[in-house]
C-alpha cells in the first residue's frame, strides 16, 4: 500500500492537468523591482491604478494610468463604466492586455459626455486562477467625504484594562432622507 502511495504521489506533477497549468509566479521579493524602481505602496500589488480627469461644458476627459510593478503570466483587465445615461465618445470601454512585464506603464484616454458630476469607474484586474491576484477600482470624481481623516478629540482618560483610553472620534449619525 505504501508502495502505491508513493507510485500515485510522485506521478501527480506529470499529469496533464498539472502541465496545462500556468507556471507560478515568481515570490515577491524574486521577481518585484527594487525599491529604487517601485514605490513602497506598489510592491505587495501586480500593478497600481490611477485616474485623473478634467471636465468642460460638453463632458468630461479622463486619463487612466496602470504601473506595472511585477509582472503575472495572465491578462490584465481594464473596464471603465458610466453612469446611466453617460456616453463614451472616445476610448474602448473594455481592454485586455495580455502578459504585462514588470516596468511598464499604460496610460489611457477616454471622453464620457452626460455624466453631469456622477463618478466615472475604471477597474483594473489580473490574476492567476488559485494562485494570486488583485483588483483595484479607481472613479472621478472622487468621493471626497469619505476620504476625510477622523476628528480626534480629547475625552477624559479611561483604563480599560491595561489600555488608557484619553482620545476618541466623535459619531454623528447622518439623518435618514
Amino acid at each position: 500500500m505504501r508502495a502505491l502511495l508513493t507510485l500515485i504521489a510522485l506521478s501527480l506533477p506529470l499529469s496533464p492537468a498539472c502541465a496545462e497549468r500556468p507556471p507560478r509566479p515568481a515570490a515577491i521579493g524574486a521577481g518585484a523591482p527594487s525599491a529604487a524602481e517601485a514605490p513602497a505602496a506598489t510592491e505587495l500589488s501586480p500593478f497600481a491604478l490611477a485616474l485623473d480627469g478634467r471636465a468642460d461644458a460638453s463632458g468630461v476627459t479622463l486619463t487612466a494610468r496602470v504601473d506595472v510593478a511585477w509582472g503575472l503570466p495572465a491578462l490584465l483587465e481594464v473596464v471603465l463604466t458610466v453612469p446611466p445615461g453617460a456616453a463614451l465618445t472616445q476610448g474602448s470601454p473594455r481592454e485586455s492586455i495580455p502578459n504585462p512585464r514588470a516596468g511598464t506603464s499604460f496610460v489611457r484616454r477616454y471622453r464620457v459626455v452626460g455624466a453631469a458630476g456622477r463618478p466615472v469607474a475604471i477597474t483594473a484586474s489580473q490574476g492567476v486562477p488559485n494562485e494570486v491576484g488583485a483588483t483595484a477600482t479607481r472613479s472621478w470624481p472622487a468621493a471626497t467625504a469619505t476620504d476625510r481623516a477622523p476628528n480626534w478629540q480629547r475625552v477624559v482618560p479611561i483604563r480599560a484594562g491595561a489600555v488608557v483610553i484619553d482620545q476618541a472620534v466623535r459619531l454623528e449619525p447622518n439623518p435618514r432622507r
